[in-house]
């Protein structure tokens, strides 16, 4: 198993910049692991993360210029996640060719079926003839839209 707590993080790219929340925590955790020499094999892990109540943001200015050398009205900021992304945990496999799917997610709202569960999460990497239906019930949802268009 492996954690990680992070003090302070921002991540630059031109004139973007992620601002990951004070303590954050991920953790990863092995459950099972069948990988030969070739690193052939399948592996089944836990994914945890938590951003402590708060989203990372992303600061966006004019390109040219960076987040940090520009003053605040110059800047646009936004928090990336809705408030039941902020903290979770996804259980997921990784197929012998390296494709990813979930068998069980859960986010701050403990053991629901909602718009955020492991099936959302198989919608992004994994689609399957259910995920249009899954993707389109996240974009109808009022929080979620309202986050996209702030």
């Amino acid at each position: 198993s492996l954690s990680l707590r992070i003090k302070e993080c921002s991540l630059n790219l031109g004139h973007r910049r992620v601002i990951v929340p004070t303590e954050t925590t991920f953790a990863v955790n092995v459950i099972k692991s069948l990988v030969n020499m070739s690193f052939e094999g399948t592996t089944q892990c836990e994914l945890s993360w938590d951003f402590q109540g708060s989203s990372p943001i992303l600061q966006v200015t004019s390109p040219g210029n960076t987040p940090a050398q520009s003053s605040h009205e110059d800047r646009q900021q936004v928090p990336v996640l809705i408030k039941d992304l902020c903290q979770g945990r996804l259980n997921m496999e990784i197929s012998p060719v390296g494709g990813l799917s979930f068998t069980q997610a859960s986010t701050s709202r403990e053991d629901k079926e909602g718009l955020y569960d492991w099936k959302f999460f198989n919608a992004i990497v994994s689609p399957d003839e259910d995920s249009p239906t899954r993707i389109r019930d996240v974009l109808y949802d009022k929080k979620t839209m309202y986050k996209l268009l702030a």
